[in-house]
């Protein structure tokens, strides 16, 4: 269980989000692990909500032809999707340009 508290409601809201999963370092596995896990049948009933940059999510779909869950540019709207319908959801951290990387890479 997570909670929120809203600055504009001043109300504090429970929020059920099982796991909380980020990409690691963007030119690694982690964004291809994150796309895979959010297509899996086995985890078609858990909530996922992994912390990225959308860049890179689409990049690594692209190139392996996988499917993005929703993107989100606020944990407030990742949350809010989660609970409402989907599976998955993408939080975009928008930290990085994915051209500047080089899969193997450390960067």
């Amino acid at each position: 269980q997570f909670w929120m508290f809203s600055m504009q409601s001043g109300s504090v809201r429970e929020v059920a989000i099982a796991y909380w999963i980020t990409a690691g370092d963007p030119a690694g596995i982690g964004p291809e692990v994150c796309l895979r896990a959010a297509t899996a049948d086995r985890l078609s009933a858990t909530r996922l909500l992994f912390l990225g940059d959308a860049g890179v999510f689409r990049g690594v779909g692209d190139s392996l032809d996988l499917p993005l869950p929703p993107i989100t540019p606020s944990l407030w709207e990742a949350i809010s999707r989660l609970q409402k319908d989907a599976s998955s959801v993408i939080w975009d951290l928008n930290q990085i340009d994915p051209r500047r990387l080089v899969p193997g890479e450390i960067s």
